[in-house]
Formats: structure tokens, sequence, C-alpha cells
């Protein structure tokens, strides 16, 4: 695998592998992570006032063309 490139081969190891080779894709993920962005989580979250809404947003349960709300 590449450091930043992957083809249908490092996809398929990946869903594929071990429990201790998944366990070293996870370390490897994480220091990733920890090198560009830090040991920091950011939490986003919508508060919703109501369950009405006049927007049509492709991903949202409440837009406005959902009559079932």
């Amino acid at each position: 695998m590449s450091e930043n490139i992957f083809n249908a081969s490092d996809i398929f190891d990946v869903l594929t592998c071990d429990d201790a080779r998944m366990e070293e894709y996870f370390k490897k993920a994480d220091g990733i992570t920890r090198e560009r962005k830090g040991n920091i989580v950011n939490v986003r979250a919508i508060i919703e006032f109501s369950n009405y809404c006049k927007r049509n947003c492709a991903y949202c349960g409440i837009n406005c063309n959902n009559k079932n709300v």
C-alpha cells in the first residue's frame, strides 16, 4: 500500500485481513490522525427547534418534501 493511494487490492486486504493485521491498520490510522489533527475530538451537532423546514436537503429526514414528518 502506498502512502496516499489505495487500489482494489489494498481495499480487499483491509476487508479480509485477520485481527492482527487489522490492529496494524488501526495503529497506522491513529498515528496519521494524531500527526495531522493532534489529540482533539471535534463534535458537531444540529439543534432542532421544530420538525418544520422549508428547505429540501437530500440528506435530511425532515426536509420540506417529506410529508410524513
